[in-house]
């Protein structure tokens, strides 16, 4: 059934954040409002951080637009969700739920407890035969990108995947009566959207393309900035250089051709009777001239664009030019405040189920109260009743003038009033009673208050696993660093084999082979530098991490070979732009002969800092695998080097040998044994190594992009950029 209230439709894109307003009107719908607000850079574009210009984003929406009495309905995008049709047997409809469990089981591939899922039953009106959309989410990713809205007030009822509120858009403007299949392409910035519909059936699948391909063609064609191959690309049709311009982008004209053929071939593949006749194109990347007449041409289809919807009313507000400009980018935003008026074909959610709760028991809150004060008034009217039908008002209610609230010392003495016998005057009872409720109001008031604490800290927590994709990018500047300061003959030898030979031609004290023992990590919400002691400098304390390394190397008297390689090659890869992350500062704690007792430090977080992040152990890239068997406790054992696994529950040994575990004895102590026996040994080369050294790295990375100033040279936009002019004319 439709609510009266009027709906926003949030749609959340790469580049820009749609919102429309609408409310019933008669057969349609009428606009109340809009709203498009552009970020400052493409979301998960590698420019920024994605979350906090999302948050920019709906903070100005939020601030220029009246939220209240509104519903709230939001989209994620397709290609974070998955998206599963299947076709059920024929069976009785209150059996296909649990046959769509079971379905959904077999289609998610995850834990059906960590997702967030729904379904929608697709079937034509006197067809037996029904088809099933399985629809998920992770439940990480909803909770997260949630949070952005509910931190600012703002409390969605419905979460809809972008391409089925492209489809409840398209649905109900041309209605369920048409036949006509239609394909819907949905472009944004780092995907397409494809939608098949067909009556009441439906198809869909994302499409890795968006109009961020055609901008990288101009970028590597011409040689110039993100930001002016966006604008060459929004201007080509009117530029003079607009020959050179779709030249560069026609091998991304040609996949995106590709792809959609390739879909609606598995489309009509499997569904013999499916005769498509029509492409409707629509997001802001389908504004791209010359798009239309291309995919025209090559699917021998009629192609048209998104110019309007016919059962949308306004007062006004769709004859501005700036709706006009973005009318083919708010289907999504449309198809959603369609579902919140309960007007779309496509009604599942992917509001996780506490949520729902959350928002059941708001909606419920003020009618228990509003009964409960019913309640009371009732047993009042009807107290006063009886004691004035007996003329005894004034006796009854004992003397006011001196009746005060008494508050109780204890608990318990509170729980004895309010559950004790009448004994006094009803006014003095009511005013115990209420000296009581004042008691545990004040008890119920501390205790919510340590509620907002634990609730300050569980939402710190469902932050965590924001940082989990920037640790393998820590991760593999390291590994990448220490690999890029190796020398080339070591770096290039991928076998134990070409690693003897090596270690044969060159001493090993002036090799300087390096390796990773340790390697562990702790994250600071608000400067890392802090977990060292370092310094704090102007400018630069923002969250990130606490990276200590330990490490060894053949050469003696290493600082300086540590510093100009190794800590040069951590500043280097650790400062490549757009990567969310940066090397903010390396410094070479200690280096010390290997023989010598560790003298590193317990590596923890201060007492005040409660997220904790730590790194597992590792080692650099060294040809063959491990830390080549220094300490156990460091990660691991030494190198195999071939040869057949052991017999009799015995340990492969390096050189494919095999030791035989003798009675009474355990693999710990065959370990211990190995430990002793390689203490001064290399267990690859049989060399020497009691000169070798035990170094400490301490590095501080930051939580976002490389700042300017910091970027290395090689890392820097060309300083005189290739314009189409210079570029000559393509073959």
């Amino acid at each position: 059934m439709a609510t009266k209230l009027p709906v926003w439709g949030i749609d959340v894109g790469q580049c820009l954040l749609k919102a429309v307003k609408l409310q019933e009107a008669g057969d349609g719908v009428e606009l109340l409002a809009f709203d498009v607000i552009e970020h400052g850079a493409v979301v998960s574009g590698g420019e920024g951080d994605a979350t906090e210009m999302i948050r920019e984003a709906l903070k100005t929406f939020a601030s220029r637009n009246n939220m209240q009495n509104s519903r709230l309905v939001v989209s994620v995008p397709g290609q974070q969700t998955l998206t599963r049709f299947t076709k059920m047997p024929p069976v009785e409809p209150k059996k296909i739920p649990d046959m769509v469990q079971y379905e959904a089981s077999q289609q998610i591939p995850f834990d059906i407890d960590e997702v967030v899922w729904d379904y929608q039953i697709f079937a034509e009106k006197d067809s037996p035969d029904v088809e099933v959309g399985i629809f998920a989410i992770r439940k990480e990713l909803i909770r997260n990108y949630l949070m952005n809205f509910t931190d600012l007030g703002l409390e969605p009822t419905i979460v809809q995947t972008s391409p089925m509120a492209s489809y409840n858009a398209v649905r109900y403007e041309q209605g369920a009566d048409v036949k006509t299949t239609t394909v819907i392409l949905d472009m944004g910035a780092l995907a397409t959207d494809l939608i098949v519909m067909e009556g009441n059936r439906i198809w869909s699948r994302p499409i890795p393309i968006g109009g961020n391909r055609f901008t990288d063609a101009l970028v590597a064609a011409f040689r110039i900035s993100f930001k002016k191959a966006e604008k060459l690309k929004r201007t080509a049709a009117a530029s003079k250089y607009a020959r050179q311009v779709f030249q560069a982008m026609r091998p991304v004209f040609a996949d995106l051709v590709s792809e959609v053929q390739r879909s609606i071939g598995f489309y009509t593949s499997t569904h013999r009777d499916a005769n498509i006749r029509r492409v409707l194109g629509m997001g802001n990347a389908f504004k791209l001239p010359g798009l239309q007449k291309f995919l025209q041409q090559n699917l021998q289809t009629e192609v048209e664009k998104l110019a309007g919807f016919q059962r949308m009313t306004a007062s006004g507000v769709d004859k501005s030019p700036e709706f006009a400009g973005n009318i083919i980018s708010l289907s999504v935003a449309y198809g959603l405040a369609l579902q919140g008026l309960g007007l779309a074909a496509v009604e599942s959610t992917l509001l996780p189920q506490e949520v729902r709760r959350s928002l059941l028991w708001r909606k419920k809150r003020p009618w228990f109260a509003a009964s409960a004060a019913c309640l009371a008034l009732s047993g009042a009217s009807l107290w006063v009743g009886n004691v004035l039908a007996e003329g005894q008002l004034d006796d009854g209610i004992g003397n006011m003038s001196f009746v005060s609230v008494q508050r109780p010392p204890t608990t318990q003495r509170a729980e004895e009033i309010i559950n004790g016998n009448a004994g006094s005057a009803p006014v003095e009872r009511a005013a115990t009673i209420a000296g009581a409720a004042e008691f545990f109001q004040t008890l119920l008031g501390e205790v919510a208050g340590r509620r907002v604490g634990d609730a300050a800290t569980l939402k710190a927590m469902a932050k965590l696993p924001d940082n989990n994709v920037m640790l393998p990018r820590i991760l593999d500047v390291i590994h990448r660093a220490f690999a890029a300061a190796l020398p080339k003959e070591l770096r290039e030898a991928e076998t134990p084999r070409e690693y003897r030979q090596v270690a044969e031609r060159l001493e090993r004290s002036s090799r300087p082979d390096i390796w990773i023992e340790r390697l562990d990590m702790i994250y600071h919400p608000q400067d890392p530098a802090a977990i060292f002691n370092l310094p704090a400098r102007s400018g630069r304390g923002r969250d990130g991490w606490a990276v200590r390394v330990i490490g060894g190397i053949t050469m003696p008297n290493s600082a300086k070979w540590l510093d100009d390689n190794l800590i040069a090659s951590l500043q280097r890869l650790g400062r490549e732009p757009d990567r969310g992350i940066h090397v903010d500062e390396v410094v070479l704690a200690s280096v010390e002969p290997m023989g010598k007792k560790s003298t590193a430090a317990e590596f923890e977080a201060p007492p005040t800092v409660d997220t904790e992040n730590r790194g597992g152990r590792g080692r650099g890239d060294r040809p063959g695998g491990d830390d080549r068997g220094r300490d156990p406790s460091g990660g691991g054992g030494g190198r195999g080097r071939g040869g057949q696994p052991p017999k009799g529950g015995g340990i492969s040994m390096g050189g494919g040998g095999s030791v035989g575990q003798p009675p009474g004895t355990t693999v710990y102590d065959e370990i211990a044994r190995m430990k002793d026996k390689f203490k001064t040994i290399d267990p690859l080369t049989g060399e020497d190594t009691s000169g070798d050294q035990r170094f400490e790295l301490r590095l501080v990375i930051r939580k976002s992009d490389t700042p300017t100033k910091m970027i290395p040279e090689e890392f820097k936009p060309k300083t005189e950029e290739k314009t189409p002019s210079d570029a000559g004319q393509p073959q």
